[in-house]
């Protein structure tokens, strides 16, 4: 008896169950729908943020490596225009008969060094990383403006101009300066002296400037 009034009832809460099984399927496909477009949204937002973040730790560390370098230059240049003994330019500076190699000889010595051609390397590899991801960050702009904010489009006109200085501070270390920069004179070298410390403090303005900016926009 209990098992024909339980075969009832279930057949009862079957029939009532149906007609909610449309609507709520419904509403299932909808919750799906939204929650995978959130998600889309989101990880393309974390795509460009990811490139952003790469960009400006490597114009970073590639910036302060820049400067290193200028100033062993500077110091090649100077210790072989004076004769001056150094231990760090030495290799670069003296010859083995104890004589100074002229300045474009030092530097040629330094710009030849496997040391320092291996960071040259790598700083111009770094260069065209960055500008790739510039350039990724500007195709991921066209294709899902609709999801990021509206001022990712000037950030990415102030991160070209970030760029733009970068390349100017590292492109004097990263190309040997007795092919195209100087000529062996001590005025010449003042001149790409004062320029390099110009370029450069444009550069820090206008890292600490697009940083900050960033800061308030990426939360957004």
């Amino acid at each position: 008896m209990r098992k024909v009034q339980f075969e009832m009832l279930t057949r009862v809460i079957s029939k009532l169950k149906k007609p909610y099984i449309i609507p709520l399927a419904i509403i299932m496909l909808i919750i799906i729908v939204l929650i995978s477009v959130f998600v889309y949204r989101k990880n393309k937002q974390q795509e460009y943020v990811d490139n952003v973040e790469l960009i400006f730790t490597i114009v970073d560390i590639d910036a302060n490596s820049a400067y290193d370098r200028y100033q062993l230059i500077c110091k090649v240049w100077i210790n072989a225009l004076q004769e001056k003994y150094d231990s760090e330019t030495k290799q670069y500076t003296l010859r083995s008969d104890g004589k100074f190699f002229n300045s474009k000889a030092a530097l040629y010595n330094l710009f030849n060094d496997e040391d320092f051609t291996q960071e040259v390397n790598t700083a111009k590899s770094h260069m065209v990383f960055v500008q790739d991801c510039i350039e990724e960050l500007k195709e991921l702009w066209n294709k899902h403006k609709d999801i990021y904010p509206e001022e990712y489009e000037n950030f990415y006109n102030s991160l070209v101009d970030l760029y733009s200085a970068f390349s100017q501070i590292m492109g004097p270390t990263v190309d040997n300066p007795t092919t195209h920069i100087l000529s062996p004179s001590e005025s010449d070298w003042m001149t790409y002296f004062l320029d390099f410390n110009d370029v450069l403090v444009q550069y820090v303005d206008c890292y600490n400037e697009i940083t900050e900016y960033w800061d308030n926009i990426s939360i957004k």
